[in-house]
């Protein structure tokens, strides 16, 4: 393992703490260091227990056959437009045989010469909106079943949702509502949840691809808090249309527009207007009691075919929690809501309700049964002292799969598991040196996943909330619970992601958020940092400092691998070049859940198995659905006749989103999958996979892997195949590209193969066929004319053999396979690759290195000796200024801004983090120009200007602030006085409805001061313009300050601050606490001196 460093034999005080007596049943180490990076607190890492891990096995392959019932899908045949044409792609279905193969035209015309044995063809050169059929073939000759559809002319379709004046479009859900075999969209809409304020209420609406309105649920004034209406949309009751389940309450409209009301006789349905019945806090708000129901809502048509009453109940309060006994955070413990669809008895879909997350947790599930609800059990957690107890560890998300292999779904959250039948599996725990038991608790993120090519059990990587625990972020066994290593953290670890995005590492690659390092699944970091990493735009342009995204994945190249997904880009993660590089960003669109930043849904809606995403457009209008335009070789069953997969879609609306995983291990190494077991009904009959003749099998996928890029030099013999130099042909040293009439030949079989495709050669013909990746390349010696996917084209030097191998025109073979290329004509490099980028810093490093066979060792630097930093303020031009008190002071900034054009930005500018304020300019003020700020988006944001020297020595700071009134609750602005290591002396506050505070010490750009605020004086608040006197001591390290409104006055007299050294940057800072917020301020008549000897 890597990070061993700065090793402190002590485990903290908070960690000791929460320690429970328990014995390990295995050997467990937690070793505890402070790391650099500022959050590390230590290593915990555990002897993997071979006895469990061979029993995993062992239950595997005794597993019995998946008998689920899935939906009866149609082919999904669409067509996407692409760089340079049209990517057509379809399905194939669980129910199909692997040798269905199938013939593609295009208005009449047949695409291929032979038929298709992939799910996807690309054709080159197509028209926009051209016109589709495909045809099934089975033995040679059509069958007569065929399928058309019409070429989008970009690269998503889109549909306007129904207006609704300010409401957002949130979270959603797909399924086939009516039982056409294709997917309708479900959304929740949320209008302003204020409940002093608003005059509406959210709905779910259902829309099918085309725009089409089916239905509106309007859910009522019962549910204040946005974030706990989630839905589950399936088919429960297998006649092939799906369900809609949701909680519901009185007030609740149906799609058929019948209202539930009085249920209780109470003669209340609005339990909102009751003010002793609301708890709000900062960034969300509650109902304390309400009826509450579960109800199921006919998919097509949106009317509510069963209620029952919600279980777990929310009575009696004071069971939710042991730390707390107010009202208003019992309620809040109470009212964490969970949706899961779980094939608990293996056979029959069932909804599962996890209520509670920080501290209760408890369970309910029920199956339908002739259109009405069926209990199946309730589990209520009651030892919350147990250390083997779920108590208090559930996450915002939850997954139901089968982890024990015994045909029946558990439900995981996090760190506990639930198994099939409501019994508790286990609560995660890690153990000290001496044994003694920690469980982990809640957290944000995890996924669930067949992470190991070598191991069919599945494994968990996991972030937890509470800090200084010994593993915050952690890689665990998903049937047993143990933890095999992780991470301990000073902080809140929110983010985590488990994916293969790495093909050099086996398996799965895992990282996170506070600092942690990507890794292979045996803990070995990849990389040397976290955020050290290249973010390559699509304009070729390139950010530092950046980490890999973590808030989601998707499939969408055509390899095995994940792209990442994070707000509206898809991006790669590029191994050879340490680098994250943009594929695809959804202009106009937003992203959801703020900055988790994840799409309303994503998931294998049609097309091939790769995924679509549905994003909403920034004006909040509209939706548009993306999905891919590359071509790939892979033949996968469609992702949503994977049982796993399709229940993750089906809950993504759950709290914080989390991607859908598999039930198999899909990555690098993959070349067989599982075949698909269950069945669909269709024209009322049974149909199953006709392949499978026992209960289990695979099938193969058409596998075959390749590098990332490939990089030549003309005349050379050498290639980089990746970051690995190899010789063109091992047994010709004499085959290198050239230049033949002002254009590069290249060995066509080399680059083929070093790039995944398959190679062959017709001797007779003298043909040369390149194939996979979802093209067939034909081209033939000594003629021009050549055909991509049978379509003719023709290259201005025809195919020729040099030194007894064929070459042929560089831009042919990377155009033909859809790679992008790139020719550095001043070091004679080519590069080829699978996204466009093109290292011109190395070239000179690449050519030589190609050259001699191998990179030059890295030349030794020597440490170059610092040198004094200039004294900048001894020859800058300054003022005398004697004050009232009659103290010299000299004043080298005095700053009115009437100098400047509105609009100039000046030398303010935000950073990475939190973020740049939306509006820094100057503007027009009342009494002359000033510098204005300005933002009301989400997260915090900020500006910081910094002087031109260092003022150290006794610091006078003078300015006109009209401070602003915040809006949105408890959010503030602050205007922070820091040195040229950020730590800030002095500091001012403000806030809706409050008075204006003071304080020192603390930081600058690194979000909240963890310091005490005091009152300014009576009266000094909101929209005014102050004049603010400060004078810092730097000798002393004490502070005074005076701010006046012109009609009064307040004096803070020797204020102490502790690390600040000199006088160097201000900040002006907005801080996001809950939402409708926005703050404008302004600065004016700016002056800063220091007092003269």
């Amino acid at each position: 393992m890597k990070m061993k460093k700065n090793k402190i034999r002590v485990i903290s005080a908070v960690v000791s703490a929460i320690m429970l007596a328990s014995s390990a049943s295995v050997f467990a180490k937690f070793d505890a260091y402070n790391d650099s990076d500022g959050f590390t607190l230590g290593h915990y890492e555990v002897e993997v227990n071979q006895e469990q891990r061979a029993d995993t096995e062992k239950l595997y392959e005794q597993r019995p056959k998946n008998e689920r019932q899935f939906e009866n899908l149609s082919r999904g045949l669409v067509a996407v437009l692409g760089e340079n044409g049209t990517l057509v792609s379809w399905r194939f279905l669980g129910t199909d045989s692997n040798s269905l193969t199938y013939n593609l035209y295009c208005s009449g015309e047949k695409l291929n010469d032979k038929p298709i044995t992939t799910t996807n063809f690309f054709h080159t050169g197509a028209s926009k909106n051209a016109e589709y059929t495909l045809k099934e073939v089975e033995n040679g000759e059509e069958t007569g079943v065929e399928y058309t559809t019409t070429a989008w002319d970009k690269n998503y379709i889109g549909f306007k949702v129904t207006e609704r004046e300010g409401y957002n479009i949130d979270d959603g859900a797909v399924a086939d509502l009516d039982g056409d075999g294709e997917y309708e969209i479900l959304l929740r809409r949320v209008p302003s949840m204020d409940v002093n304020t608003r005059t509406s209420y959210p709905v779910i609406e259902a829309y099918k691809t085309d725009g089409t309105h089916m239905w509106t649920i309007d859910i009522g004034p019962n549910e204040i808090n946005e974030v706990d209406i989630n839905f589950l949309a399936y088919d429960m009751d297998g006649d092939g249309k799906a369900e809609v389940i949701m909680r519901s309450f009185e007030g609740t409209t149906d799609g058929k527009g019948n209202t539930t009301g009085d249920t209780n006789g109470d003669g209340i349905t609005d339990y909102s207007k009751s003010e002793s019945n609301l708890t709000i806090f900062k960034d969300r708000q509650y109902i304390v009691s309400t009826p509450e129901f579960l109800s199921i809502y006919d998919g097509e048509t949106g009317e509510e075919t069963d209620r029952t009453d919600l279980k777990p109940s929310k009575e009696p309060l004071s069971d939710w929690s042991y730390r707390y006994s107010d009202t208003g955070r019992l309620t809040k413990r109470a009212s964490h809501y969970l949706f899961g669809l779980a094939y608990l008895d293996g056979v029959t879909p069932s909804v599962v309700m996890v209520r509670g997350a920080w501290d209760n947790v408890r369970a309910a599930a029920w199956h339908i049964e002739d259109g009405k609800f069926k209990e199946d059990w309730v589990h209520n957690t009651e030892n919350k002292d147990d250390v083997n107890s779920i108590w208090g560890a559930c996450n915002h998300n939850l997954v139901t799969v089968d982890v024990d292999f015994d045909g029946k779904d558990e439900i995981l959250s996090g760190p506990m598991a639930i198994d099939h039948d409501g019994s508790e599996m286990y609560a995660v725990k890690v153990y000290d040196n001496d044994g003694n038991a920690q469980k982990l608790a809640h957290g944000d993120a995890f996924d669930v996943a067949k992470t190991d090519p070598d191991f069919n059990g599945y494994m968990t990587w996991a972030c937890h909330e509470t800090s200084q625990l010994m593993a915050n972020i952690e890689y665990h066994d998903a049937r047993t619970g143990e933890v095999q290593w992780g991470y301990s953290k000073n902080k809140d670890t929110g983010r985590s992601r488990s994916a293969d995005i790495d093909p050099t590492h086996k398996g799965f690659e895992v990282w996170g958020s506070t600092a942690t390092i990507p890794a292979n699944i045996s803990g070995e970091n990849i990389a040397d940092t976290w955020n050290g990493f290249k973010f390559r735009k699509l304009d070729g342009t390139v950010d530092s400092d950046a980490t890999i995204p973590m808030n989601f994945k998707v499939y969408w190249d055509g390899d095995l691998l994940s792209e990442l997904l994070d707000g509206t880009t898809v991006s790669k993660y590029n191994w050879e070049d340490k680098s994250i590089d943009v594929l695809m960003t959804a202009d106009d669109c937003a992203s959801n859940s703020g900055t988790k930043a994840v799409p309303c849904i994503s998931a294998d809606l049609f097309g091939d198995w790769r995924e679509e995403i549905v994003w909403k457009t920034a004006d909040e209008k509209e939706i548009r659905i993306y999905s891919t335009s590359i071509p790939t070789s892979y033949k996968l069953n469609t992702l949503m006749h994977d049982s796993y997969y399709r229940a993750s879609v089906a809950v993504q609306n759950n709290h914080y989103n989390q991607p859908p995983n598999l039930s198999y291990y899909l990555g690098a190494e993959t070349t067989k999958v599982p075949m698909f077991e269950g069945y669909v009904i269709k024209d009322g009959k049974k149909i199953t996979n006709p392949d499978l003749t026992g209960s289990h099998g695979t099938y193969d996928i058409n596998a075959k892997t390749g590098a990332l890029s490939v990089k030549l030099a003309v005349d050379c013999a050498n290639a980089y195949v990746g970051n690995n130099i190899v010789q063109i042909d091992t047994e010709n040293s004499d085959v290198t590209p050239i230049i033949v009439d002002d254009r590069t030949l290249v060995p066509v079989r080399f680059i083929a193969e070093s790039l995944g495709m398959d190679v062959g050669y017709n001797d007779s013909t003298r043909t040369v066929t390149l194939s996979g990746n979802g093209y067939k390349v034909n081209m033939t010696l000594d003629k021009s004319e050549y055909t991509i996917n049978d379509i003719p084209f023709e290259m201005d030097v025809p195919a020729q053999v040099v030194n007894d191998r064929m070459l042929i025109p560089l831009r042919v073979i990377a155009e033909s396979i859809g790679k992008k290329v790139e020719w550095d004509a001043d070091n004679r490099l080519i590069y080829i690759g699978s996204v466009q980028f093109y290292d011109k810093a190395n070239a000179a490093k690449y050519a030589a290195a190609l050259k001699n066979g191998k990179e030059e060792d890295q030349e030794i630097i020597e440490t170059p000796v610092p040198t004094e930093e200039p004294d900048l303020l001894a020859t800058a031009d300054y003022t005398e200024y004697t004050d009232s008190n009659n103290v010299a002071w000299k004043m080298y900034i005095n700053e009115d801004y009437e100098k400047y054009n509105i609009g100039d930005k000046l030398e303010w500018a935000g950073t990475k983090k939190p973020g740049e304020l939306a509006n820094i300019a100057v503007a027009q003020g009342t009494n002359g120009k000033v510098m204005h700020f300005e933002d009301s988006t989400k997260g915090n944001r900020n500006a910081i200007y910094n002087l031109p020297y260092k003022m150290n020595g006794t610091v006078r700071i003078e300015l006109d602030w009209k401070v602003g009134e915040c809006t949105g609750g408890q959010s503030y602005g602050e205007l922070r006085f820091a040195d040229s290591s950020k730590n800030t002396f002095f500091a001012l506050k403000t806030q809706k409805g409050a008075e204006l505070q003071y304080s020192a010490n603390g930081g600058i750009a690194n979000g909240l001061l963890e310091t005490d605020w005091k009152d300014v004086g009576t009266g000094f608040n909101k929209d005014t313009v102050y004049n603010v006197v400060i004078e810092a001591d730097f000798d002393k390290k004490v502070c005074n300050a005076t701010i006046s409104d012109g009609s009064k006055k307040a004096k803070i007299i020797d204020l102490p601050f502790e690390n600040a050294t000199d006088f160097n940057a201000m900040e002006v800072l907005a801080v996001r606490v809950e939402k409708n917020f926005t703050w404008a301020t302004d600065i004016d008549n700016m002056k800063v001196g220091i007092k003269a000897n």
